[in-house]
């Protein structure tokens, strides 16, 4: 302090500034030994707090070498089964890429072979084109069935216009008075 005290009163000056620097000095004393009555009790107490924190620092490495130790197997399995993950990941890409190509070769070849079928049926019909002879055929049943009920008509026809012939005078004449009152024969 003598050796700061000249140079302090050449840049203060004044009586005031004097002062202040008195109270500046007692308060850097009283700080000073304040701090060197107090210094111990906290030397200690940090010392053992870093002792502790050394005793906890230690504890903790030995449990992450232990830890370290029982999961070194997993670690190298879990790095061989993430690098099995990838290769198979590769190729499941490469083989996802033959598929695309391996499915747009296939729609290719299902269009030709559509293109193909319609051809071959547009042609088989052309050259074999049995639609009318369906139609004909058709046609002629319907026109035998027809016949056969025409047939039927006929016989039913003539089989009355037989027994009507047959009858005696009196029975047609009271079947002619019928038939004049129902209209119908």
């Amino acid at each position: 302090m003598v050796k700061v005290s000249h140079r302090l009163r050449k840049i203060g000056g004044s009586a005031l500034v004097d002062r202040e620097w008195r109270s500046h000095l007692m308060q850097t004393q009283q700080y000073h030994n304040l701090f060197n009555s107090q210094f111990p009790t906290v030397k200690m107490q940090l010392g053992k707090i870093s002792t502790e924190l050394d005793k906890s620092l230690r504890e903790i490495t030995e449990k992450e070498e232990a830890i370290g130790h029982l999961f070194d197997n997993k670690t190298e399995s879990y790095r061989q089964m993430a690098a099995a993950h990838e290769q198979k990941t590769k190729e499941y890409h490469e083989l996802n890429d033959v598929i695309m190509n391996l499915q747009i070769e296939l729609k290719s070849i299902t269009d030709s072979l559509e293109q193909t079928r319609n051809d071959m049926e547009q042609r088989s019909s052309t050259v074999t084109d049995t639609q009318p002879l369906v139609k004909l055929k058709d046609t002629i049943k319907r026109m035998k069935a027809e016949m056969r009920q025409m047939d039927l008509r006929i016989g039913v026809v003539s089989h009355t216009l037989l027994q009507t012939y047959l009858k005696t005078p009196e029975e047609q004449e009271n079947h002619g008075s019928m038939v004049g009152v129902d209209g119908d024969l």
